[in-house]
Parts: C-alpha cells; structure tokens; sequence
C-alpha cells in the first residue's frame, strides 16, 4: 500500500507523490491554505508521513498548536519529518520572516519529561541530527565535524554551537495520541 506524504509548506518544491499544501498557489501546490490557520483541510489520521522543510519557522501560533495539528492529521504510526534552521545559524536570524528558532533540545519539550508540562502536545522523538551547511566543499569539510556533534548534541550545543553553528537541524517525530 502507498504512502500518503503531505509535503507542509511545499513552495515550488513539492516530494514527487505528496500533497502539496503552501500560502499561495504556484505549481506544485495542490491546496492553498494559510498554515497559521487551524484546523488545516484533512480529516484526523490522513498521513503517513508529513513533511516540514524550512516551513515551521516562519509559522505564527505556538510550536505546541503546530505539532499538534500535525499530530491530528498523521496517522498513529506515522512520521512528521521536520528540516529548520539552527537557531545560531546565519540563515536562521537574516530572514526577518522567521518567528520561532530551534534547537537540537527544542521538541524535548514534547515527550514525556520534567520539560514537558509547558506543552499539551506529545511527540516521541525518533532521530534528530544537526546538519552543516549543504554544497559539495563544505559538506566534505565539515562532515567529520558533523559526526563528532552529533555524537555529542549536548557538549556542542553548550560550549561550541556559538563557534560553529550548525546550519540546519533534522527531526523525525512520531505523533503520540491520546
């Protein structure tokens, strides 16, 4: 049985095969919607995978509305899979559209943990990784660098994240519903 990928905020490019969904109707988008708006246009438990590439940041209502509209439309089994700026990072303060920053602890305030009784939504986290800047020369330079942060998220993010940001952070979330 095929996936149903709900590709948030697809912009001009739309995952091949995903429902496309973004502000404004340019090719790729299969439904405008304005995504500070809830409930979005599915019914409850519609998707398998949804997709946020560079979109959460620039959405007005809280995180913990966000992730929980995304919790309601993916199925219980499914995946929300988020790519967002580094908080510390050079494309994550010079975009003036950007409202919210991440960090690589930013959805432990989701689980079920002492940081989570300031949020109503419930994500498990599957995989988060801190991401350098893409491109061919700096991607093989800084690969190493990636894999000792990512070995050690809470050591980088302490004492080195302000000498070398990351560019970008990846998390795989499961919906937890109730």
């Amino acid at each position: 049985m095929k996936e149903k990928i709900l590709d948030l905020g697809c912009g001009n490019h739309k995952i091949n095969g995903s429902v496309g969904i973004d502000f404004v109707k340019i090719p790729g988008v299969d439904i405008v919607h304005n995504l500070n708006k809830f409930p979005y246009p599915f019914r409850d438990n519609t998707f398998d995978v949804i997709y946020a590439n560079q979109v959460l940041e620039h959405l007005e209502p809280s995180l913990d509305k966000i992730l929980k509209e995304l919790c309601r439309i993916c199925k219980p089994e499914g995946v929300i899979k988020i790519l967002v700026p580094h908080a510390l990072s050079v494309g994550g303060f010079s975009d003036p559209t950007h409202k919210k920053f991440f960090t690589y602890f930013t959805f432990d305030y989701f689980g079920s943990n002492e940081q989570s009784y300031y949020t109503k939504s419930r994500v498990k986290i599957l995989k988060r990784e801190l991401i350098y800047a893409s491109g061919k020369k700096s991607s093989k330079l800084l690969k190493p660098l990636g894999q000792l942060i990512n070995k050690f998220p809470e050591i980088y993010s302490h004492f080195f994240a302000f000498m070398f940001p990351a560019s970008t952070i990846y998390f795989e979330l499961k919906p937890i519903k109730e």
